[in-house]
């Protein structure tokens, strides 16, 4: 994956532990086009495009994996180290929490 997507953010990174577990909120709807993603946020009433980096790092967003899963299999796919793609990712999705495409997940929810 060549995407420089994690890279061109200028959101400020929230502060995530690599042992926070994020979800996708209710109220977005995914629909792949031809080369991206187009995420419909209802209750915002905004679309996102999201390349395929992009993408695939949501998608891994699922109630189970922790950020530092996340890291480590972004840094699998890219052949990048960890540490080097860390501030980007945490950047990217901090963006995704502040436009209300993913949560941090509660202790609640994660015991379901």
């Amino acid at each position: 994956m060549s995407d420089s997507t994690l890279s061109t953010l200028s959101t400020r990174a929230l502060p995530l532990p690599a042992t926070a577990v994020l979800v996708h909120t209710p109220h977005c709807t995914v629909r792949a086009q031809r080369e991206q993603h187009l995420v419909y946020n209802s209750r915002s009433d905004e679309l996102h495009l999201i390349p395929p980096t992009g993408i695939y790092v949501y998608e891994l967003c699922d109630g189970l994996a922790t950020v530092g899963d996340i890291e480590a299999a972004l840094a699998l796919a890219t052949g990048r180290d960890s540490g080097e793609i860390r501030p980007d990712l945490t950047r990217y999705l901090s963006m995704l929490i502040a436009r209300g495409l993913l949560a941090i997940s509660t202790t609640e929810e994660q015991e379901r």
